[in-house]
Order: structure tokens, then sequence, then C-alpha cells
């Protein structure tokens, strides 16, 4: 039985081994590329000029972009500047600064990059190369009030602890509905970026496996072995049993011709042995996918997580007359996500966002129909636009104090709050939803650029139904 617990725990070990071996090539040696996405976007203007020497076009065109770095342990720098270029029909139209040379972002980070461009000016920016067959093609989608808009993200990286620099060149292609202001509610489905492949193709490690033969020649086997190690293997072979060619033979023992294929019983002992292992190996993954299979389909549920990916309050004033009201612009992109494995979700009652300050509600604004439904593993981006001359709101003395105390400083405390009630598939029981989102949102005068907004993630309520 020596040799069965020497073969248990040299399958443990090697177990180990490659376990720790497989978690250090993932940390350091394996690159992965950086992971680019538009989370939103919105087009409120997109229009043809009329112009004689050469076609222009008028726009205004804002849109979330996340760049995250997916390595455990590797940092990226950019060495050259990060930059988005926007383009209609194949033909640039604008270009904007993400991020500037020098930058860096660590392992299992996310920056995310709100970018607002708008044509230079009030008769669009020209674009030379648009030609007639550019113009028929914007007539087309105009038609349809949706446009094809190609943003296209170019730079290059270099990771921590590496001399190759990784040039970066990543499309996104969009279609975006034109949504003039005033639109209540556009839904916007998140675009991952397509990477080209690197140039110097290095990037990544590529890991190889050459098998090999077990079933060598007897003379090869004795000749790679020492002569202790043969003289042990005979001792244990019976004395007038034949053996392979190359094994000496030893009188000392006998164990009744014990022989199996040639292999002495003993041997074959410990091959048992490491078949069992192999077995209660296979029966723990076995129950393991049965176990997940059953929290999966009859576990508890995992509530649907809301984010607010982006915000932008471009007018907030307090009027006293001749009521107390606020006047506002405030536009957020609302991220709802299903993270069950399997089960989707239904809408039974409308999901909806009301907006309140110092604890006053000011503006209600519907997020998702009755009947809507959100598939499992699935994220929808909600984008949601309203503003008032003068809402109404019960504000008071303390709240109007509030108001002047926030408006001095420039950042403004509003809250979210979301309410609605989903059924999943495969149950019965139907949940219903209470989150709330604080955010502290700065002033955005128009003309700005480039604005980070820090991803606010919302609290749910805890259900009082125990199957939700």
């Amino acid at each position: 039985m020596e040799k069965s617990g020497c073969c248990i725990a040299s399958w443990i070990a090697g177990i180990l081994v490659v376990g720790a071996g497989a978690v250090l090539i993932a940390a350091y040696a394996v690159l992965i590329h950086v992971h680019i996405a538009v989370d939103e976007a919105s087009l409120t203007r997109f229009h043809l000029a009329d112009a004689s020497s050469s076609p222009a076009l008028a726009y205004n065109l804002s849109l979330t972009l996340t760049i995250r770095n997916p390595n455990w342990a590797i940092t990226i720098k950019n060495k050259k500047n990060l930059e988005a270029s926007y383009s209609f029909d194949g033909q640039v139209f604008d270009r904007v600064l993400v991020a500037e040379k020098g930058d860096k972002q660590g392992p299992k980070r996310t920056r995310v990059y709100h970018l607002a461009v708008a044509s230079a000016s009030p008769n669009g920016t020209a674009v030379p190369a648009f030609g007639s067959a550019g113009a028929e093609e914007f007539r087309r989608q105009n038609a349809t009030g949706f446009f094809d808009v190609e943003v296209k993200v170019t730079g290059k990286f270099q990771y921590t602890g590496r001399y190759t620099k990784c040039e970066l060149d990543a499309t996104c292609p969009l279609k975006l509905q034109l949504a003039p202001p005033g639109t209540k509610a556009v839904v916007f489905e998140k675009v991952k970026c397509k990477l080209d492949k690197p140039k110097n193709g290095r990037l990544a490690w590529i890991l190889r496996r050459r098998s090999r033969s077990t079933c060598a020649p007897v003379a090869q086997f004795t000749s790679s072995r020492s002569p202790r190690f043969l003289a042990g293997l005979a001792d244990r072979a019976h004395k007038s049993a034949p053996l392979p060619a190359g094994f000496p033979a030893s009188p000392s023992h006998d164990y009744g011709g014990r022989y199996c294929c040639r292999i002495p019983y003993q041997v074959w002992e410990d091959i048992k042995w490491c078949f069992i292992l192999l077995g209660l190996i296979v029966v723990a993954v076995v129950v393991t996918g049965v176990v997940l299979i059953a929290v999966i389909f009859g576990g508890p549920l995992r509530h649907v997580k809301f984010t607010v990916e982006d915000a932008s309050l471009t007018r907030f004033a307090l009027v006293t007359s001749p009521t107390t009201a606020i006047a506002y612009n405030l536009t957020l992109s609302l991220a709802v996500h299903n993270p069950n494995w399997a089960i989707g979700i239904k809408h039974d009652k409308p999901l909806e966002a009301s907006y309140s300050f110092d604890d006053q509600p000011f503006e209600r604004v519907l997020v998702a129909d009755e009947g809507s439904k959100q598939g499992a593993r699935k994220t929808v981006v909600y984008r949601l636009s309203s503003g008032s001359a003068g809402r109404a709101v019960a504000l008071g003395n303390a709240g109007e104090a509030e108001f002047r105390k926030e408006n001095a400083t420039g950042i403004f405390e509003v809250d979210v709050a979301l309410t609605g009630k989903f059924k999943y598939t495969l149950r019965k029981t139907k949940c219903k939803i209470e989150a709330t989102c604080p955010l502290r949102l700065q002033l955005d005068t128009p003309g700005t650029t480039a604005v980070v907004f820090q991803r606010v993630d919302c609290e749910v309520a805890k259900s009082d139904d125990k199957y939700c």
C-alpha cells in the first residue's frame, strides 16, 4: 500500500502544482487585450446641410465609452494619445481625444469616458469626400430615422513588464435613432467594439501540448531506468515466470507467477488506486454539476442590478414665483442587468423612475412598459431625458435653503427611485422592485467636450417575499 499512498500523494501534488502554474500563467504570462464598448449613445441632431461647394454635416452626438483592462496583474500605459473618430458612410466627420499619452490603467479596472461632439458651425462640418453616393445614403437612412455611425478608437498600449508596444485599432458600429430634445426615453443596446488583430502577433501566449506514446519498447524502457529500480521490479517477480526482455531475474521472492500482461501484479495494484482516485474526481465533478443545475433552476433568485452609467445635468434652477418650482434638464443612462444564469425576467408592472431633490419628488419617467422581457445574463441600457421650465415642488424654506447651499458648490444631490414588479420565468412568484440611486451631479454648462462620470450602483431594497 506504500506505492498506492505515494501514487495518491503524487496525483494531489501534481494537481496543486498544475493549478498554481495555471494561475501564474493566467496572471502574468497570458496577455488579454482591452475590452472596449459603447454603453450609451445619443444623436439629437444629424442633418445634411445644403452646400453648393461641398457637403456638410450638422450634428450633435454624445456617447459613453468604456475601456476595461481584463488582465489580473498587468497594467497598461498609453504610448500614444487614445482617439475616437466618427464616420458616416465611410467618411470621417469628427475626431475627439479620449485619453492622453502617458495615462495608466490598472489591472481589472474600467474607465468610463463621456464624449460629446457637435459640428463646428451651425451650417455643419464640411465632409469633402462625401459625394453624391454619401448624400443618397444619408437620404435613405434619414427616411427611417436610424443612422449607421461608426466610431473608430485608435492608440498604442504598453503592458508593464513587457517591451512590446501594441497598436490598438477598434471599430464600434452604432445604429442610432435620431432623438431630438424632448424625447422621453430611447432604448440603446450596448455595443461591444471589435478589435483588429495585433500586427506584432505577440499579444498572447499560445500553449501547445505534444502527445507522447506511453507504449515504448521494453528495451527502451529498461535503458532509461537505473539498475537498482530494475532489480526491485525483478524481486517482485516469480523466479520461474517469464520476464520481459531486459529485466534481470531475482530468485529471492516467490509471488506464484502473479503477472498480468507481462506487468507485475503489484504494479497493477498501484494503477488500480490511481484509477480509483480518478473515479472520485469524476464523481465530484458530476455531483458539482448536478448541484449547480439545482441551484440555477431551483435555488434562490438573484435580483436584478441597477446602475446609472452616465448622467448629465445641464440646467438646475430654483423658481420662486408664482410658486416654488425647479427648472431643470436632466439626462441619464440607466442599465438594468439580469444576473441569473438561465432565468429571464418579465415586467409585470411598468418600471418607473422618479427624481427627487431634498426628498421632494419633482419628476417621474417611464423606463420600461408592462410585458417587456429581458433574457438571462442580459443588460439593457435605457436613456432617460427630461426637462421643464418650472416643475412645481414642495421644497419649503428648508428645501430652498438646501438648494442655495448646494448651488454655491455647483454640485447637486439628486435621488433616483426605481419601482416596478418582475416575474421570473419558470417561477410563479412576482417580485416587487424598489431601488434607490443617489447621484451627485455637477452642473454641466454647454460647451464641455469631455466629462468623466463615475458609475453609480443603485441599492435594491430587500424584499419581504422569501422567494424573491
